[in-house]
């Protein structure tokens, strides 16, 4: 078949190859760009054998994890990660449910329902669906993952309070994946106690123009929203929010929610001033 070469501007040193309408579609990271003949070569190599599920030789294998994990590389995938890898993250409310935020149940878990429509072209044979505690679906991270599903639903059960991110993707009797569906996030929560949720070290730096870059510490997991971002503390309860606001504007409100269903706001000063809470 035809090949259709682009590199692409993506989030992390990613390659893809799909089959559509009699060509191949292959899109190498802009990172790449600069790579010798040979690792472009390599990377032909492993794209085709995965295509035709063929056997990757060695040679070519080490060849590209050589280039890829060389000094320069890592740092400049580092770096596009912190400026690309802001993953967008879709609405959960639905016409039936509304996954933005589910209770326990009597045994402090949730049962929730998941359902996804077929793609608009192509007859899938089966999907792939997975549920997890972080927007980039990391190993660790993944609390359910099933695959063969001929149905266009699954059933998730017995989640604990926290938040969570679901996606699925469909795969042609031929073995050819579609790419991931766009992330939805839900969270499980148990009825708010009323309590506070506390932000620290709350802080807003002029980047340029009207754009500032919000940074605070929570608990982590807490989720952080402002001026149509959101976030989530991370495991040692860091955040930061890239934000936009207008010239006009002194503050903003930040909103801090825990999985637990309390939620705060707080004031946050555009004046380099730390944000003062108000729940």
């Amino acid at each position: 078949p035809a090949f259709e070469i682009r590199f692409f501007r993506f989030a992390n040193l990613n390659n893809t190859i799909r089959l559509r309408e009699g060509r191949l579609l292959v899109r190498l990271s802009d990172l790449l760009e600069g790579a010798p003949q040979s690792v472009l070569g390599a990377i032909a190599h492993i794209l085709l054998a995965k295509m035709y599920r063929r056997p990757i030789e060695r040679e070519h294998a080490s060849r590209y994890r050589r280039y890829v994990s060389s000094h320069d590389i890592t740092q400049k995938a580092h770096l596009v990660r912190q400026i690309r890898g802001r993953k967008r993250i879709e609405s959960a409310r639905g016409h039936t449910y509304d996954l933005e935020k589910v209770f326990v149940g009597s045994n402090g878990a949730a049962n929730i329902p998941l359902k996804w429509q077929r793609p608009q072209s192509g007859t899938p044979a089966y999907y792939r669906v997975e549920v997890a505690t972080s927007p980039f679906f990391v190993a660790d991270g993944k609390v359910i993952e099933r695959d063969q599903l001929v149905a266009t639903e699954l059933g998730a059960t017995d989640l604990r309070p926290g938040v969570y991110f679901w996606r699925v993707r469909a795969t042609a009797a031929t073995g050819q994946a579609s790419d991931w569906s766009e992330p939805l996030k839900f969270i499980v929560v148990t009825r708010g106690t009323g309590s506070q949720v506390a932000v620290s070290n709350l802080t807003a730096e002029l980047l340029g123009g009207s754009i500032y870059l919000i940074r605070g510490k929570a608990d982590p997991g807490t989720t952080v929203r402002c001026a149509g971002r959101e976030t989530i503390a991370s495991p040692d309860g860091s955040f930061q929010l890239q934000v936009t606001a207008a010239a006009t504007m002194r503050e903003l409100i930040l909103e801090a929610q825990d999985p637990q269903g309390n939620s705060s706001q707080y004031k946050v000063s555009l004046s380099g001033r730390a944000g003062r809470g108000r729940t």
